[in-house]
């Protein structure tokens, strides 16, 4: 994966987060104390690796809580609103290193701070119980593994927990890819209002398993945006990614409109007028 990827994932989700999470904070914090409302955000990494992109943030909030009041410290975000989940132990330990040593530079000082307490959990996503039913998240962030539909492991397991967990009565086509289930896993995760944005093969645009996926996401969701990378990101030549936006959309509306952007190699991002980017420096 491109080194500046969860740059620019985090970038464009700003925006959302702006209007769809900040600017309600803001409102409510006038009448609110400010715990109340800040432990209200929270972000997840359903399959986080080393953790790149919950690191980005933890920054992203911590500078914004910097905004709102004198702000919690970096390990209290941590410990608030960021969690994560990987199957592999290895990476999950490293995410709380990760995490870790991005708030001792945030703060400018080594923090007393116990990482096992950190919301980090080695654990399927797709299988495993992890989340009580009423425990939902503002953001969820990531990059699913991408594995084809012939090399997932367990798939009835994954496509019988998942039409239990969303109650689903209509069929999951089987021809899907792994990540298709986050994105059933995650919109349920999500809370209304909440964002979504992942960043994964391009194929749930054009290929028939993505037909039934696109029915289910316009019947739950707004799509906000939909970013395509030209330039291959995967390690796999033959794969083109996308960046997806959505909102969870309690009304079962959709959206009258989608922001479709291509970007064709990476120094042509920098020519491209895209009003969804701003600065939160």
């Amino acid at each position: 994966t491109n080194s500046d990827l969860p740059d620019e994932i985090t970038t464009n989700l700003l925006n959302s987060i702006k209007s769809d999470i900040v600017m309600p904070i803001l409102t409510e914090f006038q009448n609110k104390s400010f715990n109340s409302v800040i432990n209200s955000l929270k972000v997840l990494d359903p399959a986080c690796g080393t953790g790149k992109f919950l690191v980005e943030m933890l920054e992203i909030i911590y500078k914004l809580l910097q905004n709102l009041s004198n702000g919690l410290s970096a390990c209290s975000i941590i410990k608030n609103n960021i969690y994560g989940v990987d199957i592999n132990p290895q990476m999950t330990f490293k995410s709380k290193i990760l995490l870790y040593l991005k708030s001792i530079e945030l703060e400018n000082r080594v923090l007393d701070a116990e990482i096992y307490e950190f919301n980090i959990t080695s654990k399927n996503t797709l299988t495993d119980q992890i989340f009580s039913e009423d425990e939902k998240f503002e953001i969820i962030i990531g990059n699913p593994p991408y594995v084809r539909q012939e090399n997932i492991d367990n798939k009835t397991e994954i496509i019988k927990n998942t039409k239990k967990t969303l109650n689903l009565t209509k069929p999951i086509n089987k021809r899907s890819d792994l990540y298709i289930y986050f994105f059933y896993i995650g919109l349920h995760l999500l809370k209304p209002n909440g964002i979504l944005s992942y960043l994964t093969s391009n194929s749930w645009l054009n290929i028939g398993f993505g037909f039934e996926f696109q029915k289910y996401l316009l019947e739950k969701s707004k799509i906000i945006s939909i970013i395509d990378n030209n330039e291959r990101t995967f390690d796999i030549a033959e794969i083109n990614t996308v960046i997806t936006f959505f909102c969870k959309n309690p009304n079962n509306l959709s959206s009258d409109s989608v922001h479709f952007i291509k970007f064709l190699t990476t120094k042509d991002k920098e020519k491209l007028d895209i009003p969804i980017f701003w600065d939160i420096e």
